[in-house]
């Protein structure tokens, strides 16, 4: 395969877009359940402003930090993934930390998302507080269960996605001439791990928050959505696909 014609920055854009799709459904299902049980068991009007004025902020402040680190991070590799796509010599300790990167990119893209997520908790927690406005234990759980449920669904699909991409796009340049699992200090994630993930986001968190919904009393009278338990069902080639 002929690689001197090709961009790396064309091939890194398209990994740090990959885990884009999974936001969204994590943002589709925190919208879901935030405007079925959270914002309809706010109290008071108060509440009701604060929440919204902390998305608002929230969005606008944290996702593009978020968002800048992860673009840094996929595109310090540029440099050295341009010289190997046209057959240039790259020092030896540079092309271990571009390997090593290549294998990590996963796990740093996950914990990024999950750094996202999991943030809205402490936030949107004590912003709802700082009104002085009594919250009732139910309606904190609940905007744990939010996010928590959220993070889990984000983190690990953007985890076999990127994975995927980094599979199809950059192994074949960077391992040209090694093997990945004998590159010192990385960690890949195995086939035993990746099959809990699996569980974890595509069963355990979407069939738990609909159990959850059980407790929640504005809920009580209303169908949950089946497209919760679907999650699985895209996710299920990209968990087998890597080796």
């Amino acid at each position: 395969m002929d690689l001197s014609s090709r961009s790396a920055g064309r091939l890194l854009l398209v990994l740090t877009v990959l885990p884009v799709l999974p936001q969204v459904i994590g943002s589709i299902f925190n919208i879901w359940y935030n405007t079925q049980i959270i914002i309809p068991a706010l109290p008071t009007q108060g509440l009701h402003e604060r929440f919204h004025d902390t998305v608002v902020v929230y969005n606008v402040v944290i996702y593009p930090l978020v968002a800048g680190l992860w673009i840094f991070l996929v595109f310090s590799m540029r440099k050295s993934l341009q010289r190997l796509m046209e057959g240039r010599a790259v020092e030896e300790s540079a092309l271990i930390r571009l390997r090593r990167r290549a294998i990590h990119l996963p796990w740093l893209g996950s914990a990024l998302a999950g750094l996202g997520w999991f943030l809205c908790i402490p936030v949107f927690l004590g912003s709802l507080f700082q009104t002085g406005e009594i919250l009732s234990p139910s309606l904190s759980f609940h905007l744990i269960i939010s996010f928590f449920v959220s993070a889990v669904i984000a983190l690990t699909h953007s985890f076999f996605l990127i994975e995927l991409g980094s599979h199809r796009l950059l192994f074949p340049i960077v391992f040209a001439q090694a093997r990945a699992d004998q590159t010192p200090g990385a960690h890949a994630l195995n086939l035993r791990g990746r099959g809990l993930l699996w569980i974890l986001s595509a069963g355990a968190c979407p069939i738990g928050s609909l159990l959850l919904l059980i407790f929640a009393p504005v809920f009580s009278t209303r169908t949950p959505p089946g497209w919760l338990c679907l999650l699985g069902w895209w996710e299920s080639p990209l968990v087998c696909v890597p080796g």
